[in-house]
């Protein structure tokens, strides 16, 4: 499996001090994962000419079940199948609503958080 850097370097063109600050992110998360009782899923911009969404990270909570039963990593997403994420990347603000996931019987309730880099959002937290 290839590594946040290799995915973000590959994809999306991010290197350096941007690069370097998506990695402190997903060496914490877990924490977050946890209280949130939620997956978090990490997703990049993609440079190709589709413009995809890239999945760079994705951590399960341990205190509560996935939703998600295989691993996604490096999978790319279409504007349609993420809609919420490309949203926060159109318009760099929280983005709150639902969306069907194939492992999941029901809708899921997602938040997108735009992550950060000296006012460039360089990756999607949901």
């Amino acid at each position: 499996m290839a590594s946040i850097a290799d995915l973000a370097r590959e994809h999306c063109g991010l290197d350096g001090a941007r690069l370097l600050h998506l990695q402190r992110l997903v060496r914490s998360w877990g924490l977050l994962a946890d209280l949130s009782f939620s997956d978090l899923l990490l997703f990049g911009r993609a440079t190709n000419a589709t413009r995809d969404l890239v999945l760079l990270g994705h951590v399960r909570p341990t205190t509560a079940q996935t939703i998600y039963r295989t691993d996604l990593v490096g999978e790319l997403f279409s504007r349609e199948e993420r809609s919420l994420a490309w949203n926060v990347f159109d318009s760099p603000r929280i983005v709150e609503g639902s969306t069907d996931v194939p492992d999941a019987a029901d809708a899921v309730r997602v938040v997108a958080i735009p992550v950060r880099w000296h006012g460039e959002v360089v990756a999607v937290l949901t």
